[in-house]
């Protein structure tokens, strides 16, 4: 009855309907799901972001997050949903994610739960926020005098009665620049208005506002609205026709009219459209996000259930989601994309080259402009620095006939090499950080994002304007999928000298390491969202050579000033980026999805390597906050635990290690598995020498004599020990003689560094300069020290001391370790463990009972240990083991100490005296050991 798993197979199933909440739903259907959950019919709800914002729920129970937010404002408002009712409890669950931003949060859940909010902010130099907000002006009052002209509220709504020309006879269109020159004053005032909220614009601000209105308007018109409902009419014309066509079969013309419907449906759906989203989708209008460049991914004519489904994408984001052959899931079901769809007549092709060695981008200057054939790179000089390829532009994307199935837990993502590259920029402002660092932000950058498919190859796919009446099957071409968009850029660029030297530009594994950890860095450091910022290597020309710089954007057109802020708080960002770079979890000469690696830089993982950009950022922030002191480029480790960071280090070493302490302690460091013994023996498995200087040896107490049976061992496998009179100020010197990975480490308090559990410091420094590392050895030199050999660490001859290491598996059992101390017949036992609490910690004793007992002379055993919380449950189990042992036993319950041992009395008056380290359950149940000390005191060891 107490099992957990029969209970729970007893209780009733129930049934869990989940259904989608996102964007790719119209708000209607949206409002149907919302309901069905409050009433109970959905009882789960597969959200996207759209419910981050103003939907109550009312008693929402639980909340599970697939991934750790982007910000703590996120993960509030999120985790915020559920609760929300004074009687209601909440459960929030949130899977941390295999990648970087989650892994931080993962290790310090406090931060995110509980940490600072930052500061929202609105970046008013970005002119597309500034254009779309004066073109929500002009539109509200444009609307405004179309009412005051007799024109009915619910007739401004629709995108149809703005825009149709055959819908309606007047489109409000028709009336805008009447509108124009008719109020041109109270335009001017509204946008004076706001002009005077925005200081910095230009002095034609106002009449530029209007025409740029004017414009959008226009061109959303005629190359978005006029061209699909043309195409729309013209397919239901034709397939009329084709329907009252004397020859066509009752089956045919069911067909046709499935057909005719489809098109209809489509055309009333665009028609009907509430205007504000239609336009805020084309990114005329502020919208929740910040599509600029959106296209949707067209369903099937034969697909059912999808009139509530709008699939769309800002474009940046859709020539890779919505490649030809991808899959995604929207509304339980599998959608496949066929090929890219254009709504002009002539679908302009753009020439590019990305040259493989060193990242420059060459582009014609424009559509059909070739780019000069050249031998070599003008950059780098390469010769085999890549082929020149084409990209397109699609306005959208035709899912596959077959598409519409039910998903099921696999969906097909098509391999793709997905790139972008940045337009060379010439006279770039920089400003110099420090002696080393040049940061220039740069206001209209221009990004090319291009997707290569499969091996770079392209897609292969007619190259036809879908805009034109009938399309025809063109020839099929390999083509990228590309995109060009303006934002902010900020370029970093280091510069080296003869004490610091920049890795050469062409160690791409070095740049874009370096790269990757500034970007996962401000994304924590700033609260940004990984996806809003991103980064590409840009060369340049520096005298007869050249030269790489990182150059990160927001991943926003016209940017969100997440680069800005990156500039403005870039030291702030470096000291992260180094935490980054020191992930306790992978070796430094690779990386891991916990540091570097995450799903948007794949393509680069064989790439990512934490050593080297470590080293060089740690240089970087030693001149830039230089520390008082003697010892070139020190700086201050910045890891989120300084005792992890420490055991990796010495860990990672590889040829030397010289370590200085006070003394050595059996703690295990950081809760880990294995001990600082077990990290030395590793260090010797594999070929490290080990210098250990103590200032004080290990005493006569179990702890000390266990360390130094411990430190005898070692010593026979190589390992050299000295006794110094004082501890040098920087104690740990890695790999001394390897200049690629030498590291001295210091205290960077007066509190000197210790090997146990804790290290004693809450703050390190470090140094990876060889010319510091030298400097810490000459101070070295100057500590007296006296080697020590396996004498000075020999115990006294009654006493026995057994090391035991972790193990999966069982070596040791109680009778090969004790059955020598209980072979002469025993008349007392004294045991004291305070933790002897339930059934299974009381029958630890049996086997120690059943040696002693073997000589029929055991006259009293007393056991002394604490009393349970579930006292009657511990008796129980006391009285059980009594009775097997006929009544020998007598338990006492009181305040312990933490000592664990068994005092034996024997019948000729000698007693002995067995300590366990951690207690009687080394043997654990399932027969694995836990890392222990034993030490037996005994007078026979000594005869």
């Amino acid at each position: 009855l107490g099992n957990y798993y029969y209970q729970l197979f007893q209780d009733d199933l129930i049934p869990i309907r989940v259904e989608e909440h996102t964007a790719q739903l119209d708000p209607r259907q949206g409002r149907i799901y919302q309901d069905l959950f409050k009433s109970g019919w959905i009882n789960g709800l597969s959200c996207s972001t759209t419910f981050e914002m103003g939907i109550d729920l009312g008693d929402l129970q639980a909340v599970a997050m697939s991934n750790v937010p982007p910000s703590i404002a996120n993960y509030r408002q999120r985790s915020g949903r559920a609760g929300r009712r004074t009687s209601g409890t909440a459960f929030i669950l949130t899977w941390a994610s295999n990648r970087p931003h989650d892994q931080t949060y993962y290790e310090n859940p406090a931060e995110i739960i509980g940490g600072n909010v930052a500061i929202p902010y609105i970046f008013l130099e970005n002119p597309f926020i500034i254009r779309r907000h004066a073109n929500a002006i002009l539109l509200s009052q444009f609307l405004r005098y179309r009412k005051s002209q007799g024109v009915k509220t619910k007739d401004l709504h629709e995108t149809g009665d703005f825009f149709d020309l055959v819908y309606q006879s007047d489109p409000h269109i028709n009336f805008l620049a009447d509108w124009i020159t008719l109020q041109h004053p109270i335009i001017q005032d509204l946008l004076q208005e706001f002009l005077d909220l925005l200081p910095g614009q230009e002095e034609n601000f106002i009449d530029q506002s209007i025409q740029n209105f004017q414009a959008d308007i226009t061109k959303i018109n005629l190359l978005q609205y006029q061209k699909i409902t043309e195409y729309y009419i013209a397919q239901i014309e034709i397939l009329g026709k084709k329907s009252i066509d004397t020859t066509t079969t009752t089956r045919e013309s069911n067909t046709l009219d499935k057909q005719k419907q489809y098109y209809r449906k489509l055309l009333d759906r665009l028609r009907s459209e509430p205007l504000i989203n239609f336009l805020s989708s084309k990114g005329l209008l502020p919208s929740y996000s910040f599509p600029l460049h959106t296209v949707e991914l067209m369903l099937p004519m034969d697909a059912r259930k999808t009139e509530h489904l709008r699939l769309e994408r800002d474009l940046s984001q859709a020539i890779r989601e919505y490649a030809p052959g991808s899959e995604i899931v929207a509304d339980k079901r599998i959608w496949r994309s066929e090929k890219p769809v254009f709504w002009r007549d002539t679908v302009h092709e753009w020439e590019y080259r990305i040259c493989k060695h060193c990242h420059n981008l060459e582009m014609g200057d424009g559509p059909g402009i070739p780019i000069p054939a050249l031998e070599q790179c003008p950059i780098c000089s390469e010769t085999d620095f890549g082929k020149r390829q084409k990209f397109v532009v699609p306005d959208g994307f035709l899912a596959d006939k077959r598409s519409g199935k039910p998903a099921k837990q696999y969906v097909n993502i098509e391999p793709s090499q997905m790139r972008s590259a940045i337009l060379p920029l010439k006279n770039l402002d920089e400003t110099q950080v420090g002696d080393l660092l040049f940061l220039a932000y740069e206001r209209e950058g221009q990004l090319l994002y291009v997707n290569e498919g499969k091996f770079g190859k392209g897609f292969n796919f007619p190259l036809e304007g879908f805009g034109l009446t009938v399309p025809k099957e063109g020839v099929k071409k390999n083509f990228s999928l590309g995109h060009i968009q303006t934002t902010d850029t900020l370029h970093i660029r280091f510069s080296g000298s003869e004490q610091f030297k920049v890795p050469p530009p062409h160690n791409d594994s070095f740049w874009f390491s370096l790269m990757y950890a500034i970007i996962h860095a401000a994304s924590h450091a700033l609260q940004i969202e990984r996806k809003d910022i991103d980064g590409v290597l840009s060369p340049r020309k520096h005298d007869d050579s050249w030269e790489q710089t990182i150059v990160l954007y927001d991943n926003v057109p016209g940017g969100a000033g997440h680069v800005k802020a990156i500039r403005d708080r870039f030291q702030e960002v470096l000291e992260d980026a180094i935490r980054v770079l020191n992930c306790p979890d992978c070796s430094p000469e690779i990386s891991c999805h916990h540091c570097l690696r995450d799903y948007r830089n794949q393509y680069f993982h064989h790439l990512l390597v934490r050593e080297h950009a470590l080293d060089f950022l740690e240089s970087v922030s030693a001149s830039l906050n230089p520390l008082e002191g003697e010892i070139d480029s020190a700086s201050k480790v910045i890891s989120g635990n300084p005792n992890t960071w420490l055991l990796r280090n010495i860990e990672n070493s590889r040829q030397s290690v010289d370590i200085a302490i006070e003394h050595l302690s059996l703690g295990h460091p950081n809760g880990e598995a294995f001990t600082w013994f077990d990290t030395f023996s590793g260090l010797l498995n594999k070929g490290c020498s080990i210098k250990l200087n103590l200032l004080k040896m290990p005493d006569d107490t179990p702890k000390g004599l266990s360390i130094s049976r411990q430190l005898m061992v070692l010593l026979d496998r190589g390992m050299t020990v000295y006794k110094v009179n004082q501890l040098p100020e920087w104690q740990i010197i890695i790999d001394k003689e390897d200049p690629t990975n030498n590291r001295a480490i210091s205290s960077a308090s007066d509190i000197f560094i210790s090997l146990g559990e804790r290290i004693g410091t809450d703050q390190l420094l470090t140094t990876s300069s060889i010319v510091g590392v030298k400097k810490v050895l000459d101070g070295w030199k100057s500590t007296q020290s006296r080697p020590l050999t396996g004498d000075d660490f020999t115990p006294p001859e009654s006493v026995k001391v057994i090391n035991l290491h972790a193990s999966s598996k069982s070596y040791v059992s109680i009778e090969s370790l004790f059955t020598e101390v209980f072979s002469k017949p025993c008349k007392q036992i004294l045991v004291n463990d305070p933790y002897l609490l339930d059934r299974d910690r009381v029958f630890l004793l049996e086997p120690y009972m059943k040696l002693a007992a073997a000589h029929e002379d055991l006259e009293r055993v007393t056991v002394h240990t604490k009393r349970s919380q579930d006292f009657s449950k511990q008796q129980q189990a006391e009285a059980e083991l009594n009775q097997m042992f006929d009544n020998l036993i007598e338990f006492k319950h009181k305040p312990l100490e933490h000592d664990r041992y068994i005092l034996i009395t024997r019948t000729d008056g000698e007693k002995a005296r067995i300590i366990l380290g951690r207690g009687f359950d080394f043997i654990q149940t399932d027969g694995s050991i836990r890392p222990t000390f034993i030490i037996i005191e005994d007078p026979v060891l000594s005869k």
